[in-house]
């Protein structure tokens, strides 16, 4: 079933759907069983990394990010929004040619100016470094969480100055 929603093939209304038209079928309590634990499952993640990082957050204990969901125009890996952070887990396999390099800077400037902070964590951080990791994750969450009232001001050009 994991891989199924990972290339987008599980639609779990149409099951569902299904499901409340065939009461009392055999089979149908077990699948209801399995769609309850799919509700209170992140997505599927997509590469070993991404299990191993997610797998490192739950065993220190840290708040489970949302994984695999869009800011504005960019999916995004990990996401804590009540503290604005991004975390990306960036392989060789698909980060290491100059094309993902310069798309990867794009999309962290992107977050940036949207008041997005980005980690970025690599195979060899996550797996060989992970109390690094857990460390800086911790007290990054630790922060208070993002409140809009204490954005930073967006600085005037000199031309609405001076139509003051």
């Amino acid at each position: 079933m994991e891989l199924a929603q990972h290339e987008r093939l599980f639609d779990a209304r149409a099951v569902a759907a299904a499901l409340a038209r065939s009461r009392g079928r055999p089979g149908t309590g077990r699948l209801r069983a399995l769609l309850a634990e799919l509700a209170h499952e992140p997505p599927p993640k997509r590469t070993e990394l991404e299990r191993r990082f997610l797998r490192l957050v739950r065993d220190a204990a840290l708040p489970i990010p949302i994984v695999r969901e869009r800011i504005g125009i960019y999916e995004v890996d990990f996401q804590w929004p009540s503290h604005r952070l991004v975390v990306e887990t960036d392989g060789r396999k698909t980060h290491g040619t100059d094309r993902a390099f310069e798309e990867d800077r794009r999309r962290d400037l992107y977050l940036r100016l949207a008041g997005w902070d980005v980690m970025r964590l690599t195979w060899r951080q996550v797996t060989a470094d992970p109390e690094r990791v857990v460390a800086a994750l911790r007290r990054r969450l630790a922060a208070a969480p993002y409140d809009r009232a204490f954005e930073r001001p967006r600085v005037r050009s000199s031309s609405s100055v001076a139509s003051e």
